[in-house]
């Protein structure tokens, strides 16, 4: 179990990153014209809004995992902003 320890963090704190810097990069970089106009912040919400879940499902095995570890608010910290970013798309998207 104490080999899988340093494998399972860096998990957890990998699929926060990569799904917010993907997710948030694709609505970033949205544009609004084309054959499929916001087609990128569409995509983007979802894949944060995906990778939210996983990214808690994955925070929550190793917290049982584990012994709830203290580092691990700071992964829930970055995920929380990742559903505060997603709220925030869909409520602009609906206001538009």
């Amino acid at each position: 179990m104490s080999k899988l320890k340093p494998l399972a963090a860096f998990g957890c704190w990998a699929v926060a990153a990569m799904v917010l810097l993907v997710g948030g990069g694709l609505i970033a970089t949205n544009h609004e014209g084309g054959f499929m106009p916001d087609f990128q912040l569409h995509l983007g919400a979802g894949i944060l809004a995906v990778g939210n879940g996983l990214s808690l499902l994955l925070n929550s095995s190793y917290w049982a995992s584990f012994n709830r570890p203290g580092w691990l608010s700071g992964v829930i910290a970055l995920q929380l902003f990742g559903v505060a970013l997603t709220v925030g798309v869909l409520a602009w998207q609906s206001a538009t």
